[in-house]
C-alpha cells in the first residue's frame, strides 16, 4: 500500500496542532512532514514542552499581499520541499495567514487542505472582509480565492462552517477536535499536585497567554461572598510558560485578591484529567474561542463547566454555563449559582454533558475522516 505523504503547515507551539499530526500520523498510511512560520520559529526554540513524531524540514515567511515577491520566493521554496520530499498534498492547520498559501497551488504542484479552526475564521479573517481600505479588500479577495479553489476546507465547529459559508459558495467539511477517550481515568483517583490543597479546588486549566485573559478571572474571583472565596483553592496552570510578562502580571494581581491562589506548570494529559476529575468546578473564559479541547476534557470528567459568552458549538458545549455579560460580576454570579446547586439537580446535567462527549468527540474517529477526505482529495488530483 503506498503511503501518503502530507506537508503540514503547522504551529509547532499548539498542543491542538501537535495532537492531531500526532493522531494523524499514528495511522500506517501516513508519512508526514513540517514546515513552520519564521514567527513561530523563536518561541519553539526556547520550547521543550512538545515533542513532534514527525520532521521540520524548513521555515516560512508568511504570505504578504504588499510583497508579492517574497511571497512568490516563499512559494518556490514551499514547490522545492514538495518536491524533495515527494509531498502528495499540504494540510494547512490553521487558516490565518496561512490560507493564503492556496492561492500559489499552481506553482507549488500539489492540492492543499485547509483546517479552520475558531479565532481564524470567526475572528481575524472577517475582519479583513468588514474594513473598506484598500489594502484589506485585497486580502479579502485572496482569501475568498484561497476558500473557493481550496481542494478541502474543515472547520472544528459548526458556528465555523456557517461564518465561512457566509463570505465564499464551498464546501466545508465538520470535523471536530476531538479527545483521546481511551486516556479518561475510568475512576476518580487523587491528584497529586493537589496533595498539599486542603481546600476543594476551581479550577482555571487554559494557557497562560492574555488570549485567555485570567486578570478578568481574578477580578470575579474578588467579588466572590467571602465565604465562598475562602472555601476554595483557586488553580492556575502553565506556570512555565514562555509569556513571563503575562504570568507576571497575573501573579502580581493576585496579591489584590483576598483567596488562596495556587499557580501548577504545564501538565500532561493525564495529570490534567486528574485535576478535572477532582474540580469542584472549572472556569474559562477567553476573549475569542473555538472548539477547545481542554472545555471537552472537563465535560468528559464530568467537572462543571463555565464558558464566556462566545459563539460555541452548541451541539457539544450547550449542557455547560454560560455567564452572560463581559462583566466580573456576571461571572462572579454563575460562579456562585453552579457552587451552590445541590448534587441531585447538577449531576444529570453533568452526566448528559459527559455523553455527548463520548457521542461526538472521539478523536480517533475524526482524524480517519482526515484520512478519508486525504483519500477523495487525491481521488481528484489530474
Amino acid at each position: 500500500m503506498k503511503r501518503t505523504r502530507v506537508l503540514f503547515i503547522a504551529d509547532p507551539n499548539s498542543i491542538h496542532d501537535h495532537k492531531w499530526v500526532s493522531k494523524i500520523c499514528d495511522r500506517d498510511e501516513i508519512t508526514a512532514f513540517m514546515v513552520i512560520r519564521q514567527c513561530h520559529q523563536q518561541a519553539f526554540n526556547g520550547s521543550k514542552r512538545l515533542q513532534w513524531p514527525i520532521p521540520i524540514v524548513a521555515t516560512i515567511q508568511d504570505p504578504s499581499t504588499v510583497r508579492p515577491l517574497k511571497t512568490f520566493n516563499e512559494a518556490v521554496k514551499l514547490r522545492r520541499i514538495v518536491r524533495k520530499n515527494e509531498i502528495d498534498l499540504i494540510h494547512i492547520l490553521y487558516g490565518e495567514p496561512n490560507a493564503l498559501w492556496v492561492n500559489w497551488k499552481w506553482l507549488i504542484g500539489v492540492p492543499f487542505m485547509l483546517t479552520l479552526r475558531g479565532s481564524d475564521i470567526l475572528k481575524t479573517i472577517p475582519i479583513f472582509f468588514a474594513r473598506k481600505t484598500l489594502l484589506a479588500m485585497l486580502v479579502a479577495r485572496q482569501y475568498r480565492r484561497a476558500f473557493r479553489i481550496c481542494g478541502a476546507i474543515t472547520a472544528t465547529s459548526r458556528a465555523q462552517r456557517e461564518r465561512i459559508e457566509s463570505l465564499v459558495k464551498t464546501r466545508v467539511h465538520l470535523v471536530r477536535t476531538g479527545i483521546d477517550l481511551t486516556r479518561i481515568p475510568q475512576k476518580k483517583s487523587p491528584s497529586t499536585h493537589l496533595q498539599s490543597v486542603s481546600k476543594p479546588c476551581i479550577l482555571m486549566p487554559r494557557s497562560m497567554r492574555p488570549l485567555y485573559y485570567h486578570e478578568f478571572t481574578l477580578q470575579a474571583i474578588q467579588l466572590l461572598d467571602s465565604h465562598i472565596r475562602h472555601s476554595y483553592t483557586f488553580v492556575f496552570v502553565d506556570a512555565d510558560t514562555a509569556d513571563v510578562s503575562y504570568l507576571e502580571k497575573i501573579k502580581t494581581l493576585t496579591l489584590t485578591v483576598d483567596a488562596s491562589v495556587i499557580f501548577l506548570p504545564s501538565l500532561s494529559n493525564g495529570e490534567m484529567f486528574d485535576l478535572y476529575c477532582n474540580a469542584s468546578l472549572v472556569v474559562m473564559n477567553p476573549v475569542s474561542d473555538g472548539s477547545p479541547v481542554s472545555a471537552m476534557e472537563a465535560m468528559v470528567c464530568m467537572a462543571p463547566l463555565i464558558l464566556p459568552p462566545l459563539s460555541y458549538d452548541m451541539e457539544i458545549y450547550g449542557g455547560s454555563f454560560f455567564f452572560n455579560e463581559w462583566e466580573p460580576k456576571s461571572l462572579k454570579h454563575e460562579i456562585e449559582k453552579v457552587l451552590m446547586m445541590d448534587q441531585q439537580e447538577i449531576q444529570p446535567i453533568l452526566k448528559k454533558n459527559a455523553q455527548v462527549i463520548i457521542d461526538n468527540c472521539d478523536i480517533n474517529i475524526e482524524m480517519k475522516r482526515i484520512v478519508n477526505l486525504y483519500e477523495e482529495l487525491l481521488l481528484k488530483k489530474p
